[in-house]
This record gives C-alpha cells, structure tokens and sequence, in this order.
C-alpha cells in the first residue's frame, strides 16, 4: 500500500514541477514580471515541499515496518530454535 502511495505522490510531484517550470517559463520572459506568476510558483514550490514530506514520512514509515517484521522473524527462529532443543520427554525408569 504504500509504495503505491509513494508512487502517487511521486507523480503529483512530477506535474507540479512541470507546472514550476511553467511559472519559471512566465516570470523568465522579457517585460516585466507578473506578480500572479511570483505568487503561484512560490505556491507551487510549497506543495513540492509537503509533497516531499509525505514521501520522506512514508518511506521512513515503511523502513520501519520492515525492520519490524524482521525483528519477530528473528524471534519466532530463536523460539523454534528453543524448541527444537527442549527435551520432548525424559522418561527415566526402568
């Protein structure tokens, strides 16, 4: 679920660069500057920002889910592990 997340921002990241540029494009042209394009790429960037965020809280969130799992695969071997050394039973007489 959350690589499709990742990859879900990750593509909203890629259109609002391409809107970026687009304001960069505008403000870059000769004449003078609109103040509308300064504002909405100033927006733009911002959403990159959160966009950026979420992906790094997503991928740090799916790290440690990882090291989760690996830490109880690790302790459900050690339990097998014990078990298979226990003595099943011990009969002691004759």
């Amino acid at each position: 679920m959350a690589d499709n997340d990742i990859e879900t921002l990750m593509n909203a990241r890629e259109a609002l660069a391409g809107k970026r540029l687009t304001w960069a494009q505008t403000i870059a042209s000769p004449g003078e500057i609109p103040e509308a394009a300064i504002r909405a790429i100033i927006e733009v960037q911002h959403a990159i920002d959160v966009i950026d965020r979420m992906i790094e809280e997503l991928e740090e969130a799916h790290e440690v889910e990882a090291e989760e799992e690996e830490e109880e695969e690790e302790e459900e071997e050690e339990e097998r592990k014990r078990r298979n050394k226990e003595p099943v039973g011990v009969t002691g007489g004759r």
